[in-house]
């Protein structure tokens, strides 16, 4: 999808460009894709006007933009996880049209990326029994 991220691309044309791409490599994970593969970084943290998603978004990308791409996939259940799998980086548009990752140097193996949430239901509970005991 960075790739897709060249000077006059309009944002939901590279959307839907990656979503054929996901179709072409797995099927059956282009039913799980978030409408959303995240957005541009600007004068506000999220900017909606540079979202990159499958809503009727025309801004170009131009050169010195900054995005934070992010591809989730929901319903998807790996050995190691339940829940939804996020892929994601921050990426520059050079003036000469690349996509310069600005996260490049982060880890990115499984075990140093991953992290699992607890249930706020599931502490509720465990403080109820708490007081019972």
């Amino acid at each position: 999808m960075v790739s897709l991220l060249a000077p006059g691309a309009a944002l939901d044309a590279v959307y839907n460009k990656t979503v054929e791409f996901i179709k072409e490599k797995n099927g059956s994970l282009a039913s799980k894709v978030h409408t959303n593969f995240g957005f541009g970084i600007g004068s506000k943290y999220k900017e909606e006007e540079l979202s990159i998603s499958s809503a009727n978004i025309k801004t170009k990308v131009e050169p010195g933009m900054v995005f934070h791409v992010r591809i989730t996939f929901r319903d998807v259940e790996p050995k190691k996880s339940k829940g939804p799998i996020a892929i994601g980086d921050t990426v520059l548009v050079d003036k000469d049209g690349q996509a310069m990752f600005l996260t490049g140097g982060i880890p990115r193996k499984y075990a140093q990326i991953s992290y699992t949430l607890d249930d706020p239901e599931d502490e509720k509970d465990d403080e109820s029994q708490e007081g019972k005991a």
